[in-house]
């Protein structure tokens, strides 16, 4: 079976994070347990994968993967492309259940096809190199930093989580952040090459952006073993499930646009809720163990897709 993808599915080893990071995974499991053949956009492929909107290429079944849509005004415009992807393609994989209500209810459209595959990660942990830099506890938090990911509202909320439990407590930071303060407690690492180790030197994982499909750190992150805090929105608390606790910080979404994305960003979150969130995570004994993300089943999950199709 030949497989094409669209630059967007590039497995080069340099996409080390996010979406590009999965896709490169996915390609890998695809090429060395199920022996596909990869091809370029340009020659002849059974099928053809693209994401989250492109053009279908001839003489193959075209395959869409979306990981949500443009919902504030300004952006919405941007939706169109998608919309007219997922009328076209012979089938599309969304995310996570959420995804799926979320984009076909906003864009009012409805897929030929459509397959929830959540994403998956390695879990093989054994070169990880334990660092506490120093604490007893760490929390960490990943993302691609703009204000619907909220990291002011963490790091405040951390910070007054760290005062009332009178522990040593550090927040570690990974990415490159759009709100900083100086403090002893918190240590913003950027971008790093591997979070293997950063996983594994912590003890719990934040993740509160306001509407996330599948984010593929909280995949990380429970593939580490860490218990998520999460919001209660969104496609987060789908793949978090019993290994975290999602906090009521968001009135359920109506499927409606926004204004803009200040109004769900860091001002928006009570502080004191989500400190409490972190004060309530650390006090339970967790054992989180979730081979259902390995990165194994979504690649199983993908193929069978694919003999569906042909």
């Amino acid at each position: 079976m030949k497989v094409s993808y669209s630059h967007h599915w590039n497995q080069s080893k340099r996409y080390k994070r996010g979406y590009k990071k999965f896709a490169a995974l996915l390609l890998q499991e695809l090429r060395s347990k199920h022996g596909i053949i990869l091809v370029t956009e340009d020659q002849p492929s059974d099928i053809h994968l693209t994401m989250i909107s492109g053009k279908q290429k001839a003489r193959s079944k075209n395959i869409l993967r979306i990981d949500g849509v443009y919902y504030d005004h300004g952006r919405l415009g941007m939706n169109r492309s998608i919309k007219n992807s997922v009328k076209s393609f012979d089938a599309v994989v969304f995310q996570s259940k959420w995804c799926e209500t979320f984009a076909t209810r906003m864009l009012q459209v409805k897929p030929k096809k459509s397959v929830v595959i959540h994403n998956g990660s390695y879990q093989n942990y054994k070169e990880a190199v334990i660092n506490k830099y120093g604490f007893d506890k760490i929390f960490v938090c990943c993302a691609n930093w703009r204000v619907n990911k909220r990291l002011e509202a963490i790091v405040r909320a951390f910070l007054k989580a760290r005062k009332i439990a009178e522990e040593n407590w550090g927040l570690v930071v990974l990415g490159n952040p759009d709100y900083s303060v100086e403090s002893d407690y918190v240590k913003y690492l950027g971008q790093v090459d591997s979070i293997d180790s950063i996983y594994k030197s912590s003890d719990y994982m934040c993740h509160i952006c306001h509407i996330d499909a599948c984010p593929n750190s909280v995949i990380e992150g429970l593939s580490a073993g860490l218990p998520v805090l999460c919001n209660n929105i969104g496609g987060t608390p789908e793949i978090v499930k019993d290994s975290g606790i999602a906090l009521g910080l968001d009135a359920p979404f109506n499927f409606k646009p926004i204004n803009n994305m200040e109004m769900v960003g860091s001002r928006s979150v009570n502080i004191g809720m989500l400190a409490n969130g972190m004060l309530e995570i650390s006090r339970k004994k967790w054992n989180v163990n979730r081979p259902d993300l390995d990165i194994s089943n979504s690649a199983r999950k993908y193929y069978e897709l694919f003999e569906f199709l042909l």
